[in-house]
């Protein structure tokens, strides 16, 4: 259709005698192959997202949701393009890699608070500088009321509720 032109920039119809998998990453073919192959088989739903060759030669990240192949052996798939969100994820893991090397190096704790979501993360640091184990502490607002001194607790409370009201961005 329309919009399936439009979304992969001008594709032809020649390309479009293409396998599909022609146009998906190559580290990738395998996977969407098997997942098909599950599909054709009606043994269940193709949820998979993946990096898809445009007719520019880059990549947009696509999420394919397929059912289960029809009487004619047809499947029915649906794509939405998520780039702007796998590649938000991309750099979110690629800043969490550098916090973590950051932390390794100077034995700092490092952590991020993402208030919207409520989201913590700290260095690996964190746990050992407390005395837990690696895993042991959860990450949440509730696990501090149990390690932070009654007053302390309280105050992280008063900013957490002012923090999104505030011009404040940065901490």
């Amino acid at each position: 259709n329309d919009a399936f032109f439009r979304l992969f920039d001008g594709i032809g119809e020649m390309q479009l005698n293409r396998p599909f998998l022609s146009f998906v990453q190559a580290d990738y073919q395998s996977l969407v192959s098997e997942r098909l192959n599950q599909c054709r088989e009606a043994v269940g739903e193709l949820m998979v997202t993946v990096p898809f060759r445009c007719a520019g030669g880059y990549y947009r990240w696509f999420e394919w949701s397929c059912s289960a192949a029809d009487a004619t052996g047809r499947l029915k798939c649906v794509a939405r393009d998520v780039t702007h969100y796998e590649e938000s994820r991309q750099t979110m893991r690629a800043k969490q890699h550098f916090y973590e090397m950051a932390a390794d190096v100077t034995y700092e704790i490092l952590w991020e608070w993402q208030v919207a979501t409520g989201r913590w993360w700290f260095s690996r640091q964190m746990e050992d500088v407390l005395g837990y184990s690696a895993g042991e502490m959860e990450y949440h607002l509730q696990s501090w009321k149990e390690i932070l001194h009654p007053e302390d607790y309280e105050a992280l409370i008063r900013f957490s509720e002012m923090l999104p009201q505030s011009d404040i961005r940065e901490y």
